[in-house]
């Protein structure tokens, strides 16, 4: 049987919602009804707290967040939304939890390669083959970016490439830095604390020779409180 593995699991949520109710009969229905795909099939079951449980096993075992909306207890619905956002590494499942901080944390924790993917497609769809201008080599906290010409924001990573018209969000406890230009054009921006930037060429041209030293990197973190680009280098 598909659900024999998640019996413990299922006790665990018993003892957080305060519920009681025959376990076996939830790992039944739950397994029926991802058998025949169909979420409906935990409304056999006798109480509500069978069925909120029934509902949130069928959710994850199908990676299926619409079921989550079966639940009645708001509570467990948030869970359920991001037990399977986690599971499944979607990162727009979790803006469906209402609960702010359950909300943040989710996002958080699926903000990794899988979402990485998710921009990279986005990005190609909507830019073809525009070029890179920039290339993301520090993040710190919740940073959002959304591609030029998308209305779609998805978490900017260390990993992330740039481009002209791209627009990056930083949250009030986060900043970002990027590496912009070619050549000896290259100069280094940082995006501080509650900032929206659209990525735009520089308008002053960078000292000859640009070097990025690692202390001036972390100096240039620290420091600055307002966007705009800060150039480091040697003549």
């Amino acid at each position: 049987m598909r659900l024999r593995w998640v019996l413990v699991a299922v006790v665990i949520v018993v003892f957080v919602c305060g519920c009681e109710f025959d376990d076996s009969a939830v790992t039944q229905a739950a397994d029926k009804a991802m058998d025949d795909g169909d979420p409906t099939v935990c409304n056999t079951l006798q109480t509500q707290a069978e069925k909120d449980s029934c509902f949130a096993w069928v959710a994850l075992g199908l990676r299926v967040p619409d079921a989550c909306t079966l639940i009645s207890n708001k509570t467990n619905a948030d869970s359920c939304y991001s037990r399977v956002a986690i599971a499944s590494g979607d990162f727009f499942t979790c803006g469906k939890i209402e609960d702010t901080k359950q909300n943040a944390l989710c996002k958080t924790m699926t903000a990794g390669e899988s979402t990485a993917g998710v921009a990279d497609s986005i990005k190609d769809k909507i830019q073809g083959n525009a070029p890179v201008y920039g290339e993301t080599t520090f993040v710190k906290g919740e940073v959002m970016y959304k591609p030029a010409g998308s209305s779609e924001w998805v978490p900017l990573t260390a990993d992330t490439k740039l481009r002209i018209g791209d627009t990056v969000k930083t949250g009030e406890k986060s900043k970002m830095m990027y590496i912009g230009g070619e050549g000896d054009k290259k100069h280094l921006e940082v995006i501080p604390p509650g900032s929206e930037v659209v990525i735009q060429p520089p308008k002053e041209e960078p000292d000859p020779g640009f070097m990025i030293k690692l202390e001036n990197v972390i100096h240039a973190m620290n420091e600055a409180d307002k966007p705009g680009e800060v150039f480091l280098g040697t003549r």
